[in-house]
């Protein structure tokens, strides 16, 4: 899962750069053909660049924050009182699941329980 966001998110900027370099070729291409209705195209294609570029990493539902989305879930479920087991044993009472680095972990949440397996 991790590998197909991560995949996603480079096609992405490869995407971003193309419609970059493709509006500032139709701006230069309309300059000097004197094209200038061709200018309105190059600006709509940095606007749509800018907004690959800035906006939707910003959404919510981003693969970029996932991972940090998917620890805030584990903690809220863990105060609310699932048990939690790390690489399949249970944990001990009194364990508090703020004191570990939850990023060495993949996390997993199933029927009350999460489940933290190292990377």
């Amino acid at each position: 899962m991790i590998i197909t966001d991560m995949l996603a998110i480079i096609i992405g900027i490869i995407i971003t750069i193309l419609i970059f370099i493709y509006g500032g070729y139709i701006f230069v291409v309309a300059i000097q053909e004197r094209e200038y209705s061709l200018i309105f195209v190059s600006v709509i294609a940095w606007i749509v660049g800018f907004f690959l570029a800035i906006i939707c990493p910003l959404n919510p539902s981003s693969p970029l924050d996932a991972a940090g989305d998917l620890q805030k879930k584990a903690i809220e479920a863990y105060e609310g009182g699932d048990k939690v087991y790390i690489d399949g044993n249970p944990v001990e009472d009194g364990f508090d699941l703020n004191g570990i680095n939850l990023d060495k972990y993949d996390i997993k949440i199933e029927n009350d329980t999460i489940y933290l397996m190292s990377k």
